[in-house]
């Protein structure tokens, strides 16, 4: 990777985890109050620290420009898989919806490779809970949808942080075609 795609990358993580951070503060923040107000104390409790993170990672971003994907990686995914797979316990298939922002997420919030650790991480702990779980036919449904999810965000990660090289090499090669050829613009 050479280091403008590196930059690229490094911003499209920044950009993407304080979108991220935004809208898990603004969207979860009503399911951690409902949580305690339902008597399920440790979830909101889970989704007060998740949110804690998000908050903190925004305040990084916004004010010293600096996002940690090791805290993202070593801190808050393990924290989201407990507590994910701590709402299958408790509230059975209601799991499932939890699953696909949080597959989406590692991929926007970290590097390819960090991704993939965590997605497989997640999959493989929180798969055979939710197979114990619920249903087995929907438990079937929920991890084939999951996992195309989890490739479909790697492949689009990927896509996103690929152009800038091809687009350097396709102008680097147009803007020295028109010396050699006259006929090609620059």
């Amino acid at each position: 990777m050479n280091r403008h795609s590196s930059q690229q990358a490094h911003d499209f993580l920044h950009q993407s985890s304080l979108g991220l951070a935004i809208v898990g503060i603004v969207l979860m923040t009503p399911f951690s109050i409902n949580n305690f107000l339902q008597g399920r104390h440790l979830l909101g409790v889970g989704g007060l620290l998740i949110n804690g993170i998000f908050a903190f990672n925004t305040w990084t971003i916004t004010k010293r420009n600096y996002y940690s994907d090791t805290l993202t990686l070593l801190v808050l995914v393990p924290i989201v898989i407990f507590f994910l797979n701590l709402t299958f316990i408790q509230q059975g298939i209601i799991g499932i919806f939890w699953c696909y922002p949080s597959v989406i997420a590692c991929y926007f919030m970290l590097p390819e490779r960090k991704a993939w650790i965590a997605n497989l991480t997640l999959l493989s702990i929180t798969f055979p809970i939710a197979w114990h779980i619920i249903e087995q036919a929907l438990a079937i449904r929920m991890i084939s949808t999951v996992v195309m999810v989890s490739i479909f965000s790697a492949i689009f990660v990927r896509v996103i942080n690929r152009p800038t090289t091809e687009t350097q090499a396709s102008s680097h090669h147009r803007s020295t075609d028109w010396v050699t050829e006259p006929n090609v613009p620059p």
